[in-house]
Order: structure tokens, then C-alpha cells, then sequence
């Protein structure tokens, strides 16, 4: 893990949403057509036990959406995974923005999501083409 992570927002830490949560996650709203933000940030909410907040990134534009979800303890021993993860192997990695972001993604993160989502979504250029344009035009995803 980079030594920018946690990501603090509010009283929370996000710390990177991980590949294996990925891998068995599907994306919520499949067949809708709208804006598809991606999850690259999870934080145990504070004073809760049992309660996760995970960012969700738009790739171009890096705003978020902070939605909380049940958690449950994480088989392996550390920490929380969400609670259908858990319960269904199954949970929504990505989703459509059906509410105004309430953030902008710090720069570990669009990284993150780079990195996480490039060779599942034909649209989020890899890290290595996004430092590519950085002297020229934007790549857009």
C-alpha cells in the first residue's frame, strides 16, 4: 500500500478498495444506461461496529459518492468486508450515480482506480497511458 493511503475524509480513513473485493463483485444497474462511478475507497464508519462507507469515482470527472453499506467481519480475520461479500461472495463494485456526488476522489485514488478498473473497463485508460497525456490532452474515460 502507498504511503498516501488512508485517505482521510471527514473522521474517516479510506483505505483501497482491494482487487479480490472486485473480482467477485458485479455491477449494480447493469443494463441501465446513466453515469458509472466505481468503487476505489473503503472506511469502517466511526462509532459503529459493524457499518462500512465506500467511495465510489467517477474516472473522468473525480467526483465520488460516499455510500454506507453493512459490513461483516472479514473471514481472514482483518477487519470488515461488505455483508453481501460475505453472505452472497457477491456485492455492487460499481453503480450508477443515482445521487449527487458529495466529493472530489483525492489523487491515490483516481491512481487506485486506474489501476483497479483498466483491464475491466475498456474506458479507464491504464496508468501508464493516463501519465502519457498528462503533457498533452486529456485521456477521457
Amino acid at each position: 500500500m502507498s504511503d498516501d493511503w488512508p485517505v482521510s475524509v471527514g473522521r474517516k480513513d479510506f483505505k483501497p478498495v482491494p482487487e479480490s473485493w472486485v473480482e467477485l463483485g458485479h455491477d449494480a444497474h447493469a443494463d441501465a444506461d446513466g453515469t458509472r462511478i466505481y468503487a476505489v475507497s473503503v472506511a469502517s464508519l466511526p462509532d459503529t461496529r459493524d457499518m462500512l462507507a465506500i467511495r465510489y469515482a467517477h474516472p473522468r470527472s473525480g467526483q465520488t459518492l460516499e455510500v454506507s453499506t453493512n459490513g461483516a467481519p472479514n473471514p481472514t480475520g482483518d477487519g470488515l468486508i461488505p455483508a453481501s461479500l460475505a453472505s452472497y461472495h457477491d456485492w455492487p463494485r460499481s453503480r450508477l450515480a443515482d445521487a449527487d456526488p458529495d466529493g472530489s476522489a483525492r489523487d491515490v485514488e483516481m491512481e487506485h482506480l486506474r489501476e483497479l478498473w483498466h483491464e475491466r473497463v475498456d474506458a479507464i485508460p491504464a496508468p501508464e497511458e493516463t501519465a502519457e497525456a498528462e503533457g498533452g490532452a486529456r485521456v477521457d474515460a
